[in-house]
């Protein structure tokens, strides 16, 4: 029983079940749906099906496409709370995020206020293997 369990929590570690939320987040993602409760209004945030977002090690994000243009700053996570903030240089553009992860694709739903909650955005990571 107990090598069956070793043998279990070292497959969990082998497939990322137990991988921080920071480690998933790491890389470049390109922004797929977004949400609006059940409506859907990509067209409405990413017209040119051009945005993305990228996460570096040392806490440092860039992003991109229209119609918002380029943005960068810091970001932060909640390993708890499986949150995370976006410390953006662009005034008044910080905003918080509920993060999960599904099939290879990021989600993100809004935090603090209910216009903000019913938001829901999608991303696949584009990252280059290495």
């Amino acid at each position: 029983m107990r090598s069956i369990l070793i043998l279990l929590s070292l497959y969990l570690l082998n497939t990322g079940a137990f991988a921080q939320i920071q480690d998933q987040m790491i890389g470049k993602w390109e922004m797929e749906t977004v949400m609006l409760g059940d409506k859907d209004v990509t067209t409405k945030h990413d017209p040119k099906d051009e945005r993305w977002i990228a996460f570096h090690v040392n806490q440092q994000f860039f992003s991109g496409g229209a119609p918002y243009g380029e943005n960068q700053g810091k970001w932060s996570v909640d390993e708890v709370a499986k949150t995370f903030f976006l410390d953006s240089d662009v005034e008044n553009d910080d905003s918080e995020w509920h993060v999960w992860f599904e099939e290879g694709r990021m989600f993100w739903r809004g935090i603090g206020d209910p216009k903000k909650e019913r938001f829901v955005i999608s991303y696949i990571n584009v990252t280059p293997e290495p």
